[in-house]
């Protein structure tokens, strides 16, 4: 489905070469289908941080039907047996066994089991190992596993005789000679028989366990991952508000933790926001801001060349053109009448198929009887298909423009 939607809409294949090349992105209008799309094409680790865990959830039910990399995180906690399986996922994480790891907010913010912190409290069985059965009991009791009398499930372990069964993401018998391991042998959970022997195992952690370092912040230990911003105000002032009741709950000899150390960490990463068409981008200045539905490819922050001239193309093209600029609007009329003799004097309507700049406080309306219009504005956008809105401080959702606009 992507093949098509690269092959159908050149955008998407710009973006994913801007990300794949390390290039900071802000994305308008895609739904989020199309957003796990994109973020499936880059080559590596995907942080994709949705609102809160009940948005997280819902993206996990969606995309994990049909893709089995995809994971979730939204807690990770000392003080109980952690949720969602935060350990195993950390350790596929570090194991790049991921493609896309759904977070929260909070997950920016709270310190997680480093690489090197669960690499140290992994039990590593060997046949000739020398590890008395109590210990290797202790050990299996220590990182979260359950004894029981027969293991039925996962995260369980028994002793038999002479031997002792595990049973993690596999099912193996631990073999005794003494207070050495003697054989170790892979079996099938159901019906018990052997699989096959095996010369060494790794057992993962299930808990925190007392001798594990809890210190490490998840984005430093993924250097090389793209940080997806999935509704940057929303996202953004739900971190802010987590950074607020952290900093209440923390002790009197912790160091606060601020919303511009979370940017820091962030600098990083590649970074890729999605989000509304009047919200700014208050996670990082993106190099490039594309509107799939839309077909714009440029980024006209602090570049008026640019902007001029797909304005002059845009003209010739006969498109309407609208530009809200504010207290600039004198300037911009200055300008655009060297460049484009269709510009129009003074604004009291709205002109089909003329470059209109107007003021931010400009009440007028327009009815646009083609479909070739061209918003351009550093406030909130007041534009839709077809007609511009008397109030401009709004937007909604059902408003936004269709594919074929340019925005």
């Amino acid at each position: 489905m992507i093949a098509r939607l690269l092959n159908s809409n050149k955008i998407i294949h710009k973006l994913i070469d801007n990300i794949n090349s390390g290039v900071d992105c802000s994305v308008l209008g895609v739904q989020d289908y199309v957003k796990y799309m994109i973020a499936r094409e880059y080559n590596g680790t995907v942080l994709f941080v949705a609102l809160d865990e009940a948005t997280a959830q819902n993206l996990y039910d969606v995309w994990s039907e049909y893709d089995n990399s995809v994971r979730i995180l939204t807690r990770f906690s000392s003080a109980d047996k952690i949720a969602n399986n935060a350990i195993s996922t950390l350790t596929a994480l570090y194991n790049d066994e991921i493609s896309v790891l759904i977070i929260t907010p909070n997950m920016l913010v709270d310190k997680v089991a480093g690489k090197n912190s669960l690499s140290c409290s992994t039990l590593r069985l060997s046949v000739l190992q020398e590890m008395d059965m109590s210990t290797l009991t202790k050990k299996l009791s220590d990182v979260g596993y359950e004894r029981v009398d027969v293991c039925y499930g996962e995260n369980q372990y028994s002793v038999l005789g002479e031997s002792v069964e595990i049973a993690s993401d596999k099912h193996y018998r631990v073999m005794y000679d003494y207070d050495t391991i003697q054989k170790i042998i892979e079996i099938d959970s159901t019906t018990l028989e052997t699989i096959k022997n095996v010369d060494s195992v790794s057992i993962e952690p299930i808990n925190v366990t007392k001798s594990m370092d809890v210190n490490s912040y998840l984005i430093d230990e993924v250097p090389e991952a793209l940080i997806v911003i999935n509704g940057t105000k929303s996202v953004y002032d739900n971190l802010v508000e987590y950074i607020k009741q952290y900093n209440q709950l923390i002790g009197a000899n912790e160091r606060p933790c601020k919303i511009e150390e979370v940017l820091n960490r962030m600098e990083k990463l590649t970074k890729l926001a999605f989000q509304n068409l009047n919200n700014a981008n208050k996670f990082f200045a993106p190099k490039a801001l594309f509107n799939i539905n839309s077909l714009v490819l440029s980024n006209y922050f602090d570049n008026q060349k640019v902007l001029f001239a797909e304005i002059r193309r845009l003209s010739a093209e006969g498109y309407t053109v609208v530009i809200f600029a504010g207290d600039e609007k004198e300037k911009y009329k200055k300008l655009l009448f060297t460049l484009s003799p269709n510009v129009c004097p003074s604004v009291q309507l709205v002109e089909t198929g003329r470059i209109n700049i107007v003021c931010k406080k400009y009440n007028g309306g327009g009815i646009f009887v083609d479909e070739k219009l061209a918003i351009y504005t550093t406030h909130s956008l007041s534009g839709c298909r077809k007609k511009v809105k008397d109030n401009i401080a709004t937007f909604d959702a059902e408003d936004l423009p269709k594919s074929g606009d340019i925005v």
